[in-house]
């Protein structure tokens, strides 16, 4: 049987994450960097600015954007850095996935994003689908989707009172609108004391955001257009 599932978890993280970066003033992109020279290849969340620190690959802490470049896409960094193809980078705030092994946190303010639960909102549906393109049955679940946000920095209170002023209003639901998700409520900020490496307090936000989608499992399905030649079965004699 052949499954298919739409919308994913990953494209819920990522509009998510997009939607934190714009709000938090950040980007997150594909760069290459020489010199006091970047250039942005692929662009996936957020806007690139003048005056954001960029971070990624070969470029040392404090660094960021000085001007911009001769090219669109160019950009002048304040001081010179490694040279690097191609790799993804981020500027303003770092919004990253929790749960990954072997990566240090970030220097400086950065937003995790962890999972929390999934509850079912209602009862699945089901649709068919019988066409020249595709013979298949749909089914639909509507989740409400818990996503902790955990916040660190000194501008980690800033951050979570901006992210939850507009997670319940017309700008969170209109950015997701086209990502098949959208806002729901969620729980009050709650501050968490957190000691790092080196047995020092660190500020520490954490704000729990509820919003809904409803993935889609698609299946094959066998169907039949036609009733070939009838004939009759004598039940009785055939399975006495």
């Amino acid at each position: 049987m052949n499954l298919t599932v739409d919308i994913t978890e990953y494209q819920v993280h990522a509009a998510l994450r997009s939607w934190l970066l714009t709000v938090l003033g950040g980007a997150s992109f594909y760069g290459s960097t020489a010199l006091s020279s970047l250039s942005v290849v692929t662009l996936t969340a957020g806007a690139v600015e003048v005056n954001q620190p960029i971070v990624g690959p070969g470029i040392p802490a404090g660094t960021y954007i000085a001007s911009l470049g001769v090219n669109p896409g160019d950009y002048v960094l304040s001081t010179n850095v490694a040279t690097v193809t191609s790799q993804l980078m981020t500027s303003g705030v770092p919004v990253i996935q929790e749960l990954d092994n072997r990566v240090p946190m970030p220097e400086g303010g950065f937003v995790l994003m962890n999972c929390i639960s999934k509850t079912r909102l209602g009862t699945g549906t089901m649709i068919y689908e019988d066409d020249v393109t595709e013979t298949s049955t749909k089914y639909n679940q509507s989740i409400d989707y818990v996503i902790q946000l955990d916040f660190y920095g000194d501008n980690a209170g800033d951050w979570v009172a901006a992210v939850s002023t507009l997670w319940r209003s017309p700008q969170a639901c209109e950015y997701l609108r086209g990502s098949g998700i959208q806002p729901l409520y969620h729980d009050d900020a709650k501050q968490i004391s957190f000691v790092d490496g080196e047995n020092q307090y660190q500020h520490r936000w954490i704000l729990d955001v509820h919003l809904q989608y409803t993935p889609t499992v698609t299946t094959s399905q066998q169907f039949f257009n036609q009733v070939g030649t009838l004939s009759l079965i004598n039940v009785d004699v055939t399975y006495p």
